[in-house]
């Protein structure tokens, strides 16, 4: 997911943020992600980028590559 805040242009920085989650639960898809990548675009000025990728039982280190 990607948030941009306003005045944000092509030659700003850019935030990647990778979600921790425990590989159990989380994803920038749930709640407590939104808010908070959210903030951080604001606060900073920069576009947020929040990449998703599969978690446990699902995922595992092989398919996540």
């Amino acid at each position: 997911m990607l948030w941009v805040p306003q005045g944000a242009g092509s030659s700003t920085p850019r935030v990647l943020y990778v979600h921790g989650g425990s590989w159990v639960t989380g994803s920038p898809r749930t709640a407590s992600y939104a808010p908070f990548c959210a903030r951080i675009a604001t606060n900073s000025g920069m576009p947020v980028l929040a990449v998703d990728y599969p978690l446990a039982p699902i995922g595992n280190f092989s398919r996540i590559l």
